[in-house]
């Protein structure tokens, strides 16, 4: 009943830039059906422009999802920009008042628990193989890259625990 997801953001450039890189703008989606296809998506937070902030200052997002009590969902975060520039960061995701809150569920839906998974942390070094429960279940929390092989189709994801 409680609900939310909480993260920080930040563009690349600060306040103190002289020319800054066009603004970055995040958005939150939420599917109750799949991660399979965009229209399923709501957005909960539509396109917001990160501002430009002193140089170690992050905005605070916070999205109340309580209105998805009971359901199995989705969440997705997009990061667009109106034209070509450098980078934004996202850091500190936190889901709370979830049964289940870490993400790695999602991933297991998507393939079958005993399908055999490499798992690569963010710098492209394997850090764990072979079946996904087990593989999954010795991961710390962090950010990885899962790739697997179903019916004949190869498929990476990014997974954050």
């Amino acid at each position: 009943d409680n609900a939310r997801i909480d993260f920080y953001a930040r563009n690349w450039d600060c306040l103190g830039t002289v020319e800054p890189d066009p603004l970055h703008k995040l958005s939150l989606l939420v599917s109750t059906n799949s991660n399979n296809d965009i229209d399923d998506f709501a957005e909960e937070l539509p396109a917001e422009e990160i501002p430009l902030l002193d140089n170690d200052n992050w905005k605070a997002y916070s999205i109340d999802l309580s209105k998805y009590a009971d359901k199995d969902i989705y969440v997705a975060l997009r990061h667009t920009t109106d034209e070509p520039t450098n980078v934004a960061f996202i850091d500190d995701i936190e889901l709370s008042g979830f049964t289940t809150a870490t993400g790695i569920e999602c991933v297991e839906t998507m393939i079958d628990s005993n399908s055999t998974v490499e798992v690569f942390n963010i710098s492209g070094v394997k850090v764990a193989e072979g079946l996904a429960s087990e593989a999954f279940a010795s991961l710390h929390k962090g950010v990885y890259v899962v790739c697997t092989t179903h019916e004949g189709v190869k498929r990476t994801f990014k997974i954050v625990k």
